[in-house]
């Protein structure tokens, strides 16, 4: 990690820790000691930290370690070769929060098989106010942008001022 990027400690040391956070694990045996760090910081936290890893066997070991921290299954849609309602079934089973797909990949219907099985839907790669209008009006439950303006220009437009 480049110096000038603050380590999660010196992060959440800075800006508190009353809010949702996603980190996307790149390496899979981070998984644990992240748990680790938010849980010696804050416990209360582990209920509102995400933690983001394409490998939903990895994600399952974290499940067994604990059983407060958010998973997500990052994937494309064409990665997920026993279809969806098969993948979102195995989430349910394995305790994994929810699916995590390229916006594109994502439609109402898909979104609707992740709730039935009681899984969150997120969003990631928008750009442009089109595509976060079509995510919101299909039910999406999360999305990840390097557009915050857009998107929260969207957001206001489509549903009014988020609940603070």
């Amino acid at each position: 990690v480049p110096a000038d990027v603050p380590s999660l400690r010196e992060l959440l040391r800075a800006c508190g820790t009353q809010f949702h956070l996603s980190i996307d694990l790149k390496d899979p045996a981070v998984g644990r000691p992240v748990i680790d760090l938010v849980r010696s910081l804050d416990p209360d936290l582990l209920r509102r930290l995400w933690l983001c890893h394409p490998d939903h066997e990895v994600l399952s070991d974290l499940r067994r370690y604990d059983a407060q921290v958010r998973l997500i299954d990052s994937t494309r849609l064409e990665r997920i070769k026993e279809g969806p309602e098969r993948r979102a079934a195995r989430l349910a089973e394995a305790g994994i929060d929810g699916l995590n797909m390229f916006h594109t990949d994502w439609n109402a219907g898909l979104v609707t098989l992740l709730h039935r099985f009681q899984r969150v839907a997120f969003a990631w790669g928008l750009e442009f106010e089109r595509q976060f209008q079509a995510t919101l009006r299909m039910g999406i439950d999360a999305v990840y942008s390097d557009w915050v303006d857009r998107m929260m220009d969207t957001y206001r437009a489509e549903l009014g001022r988020p609940a603070l």
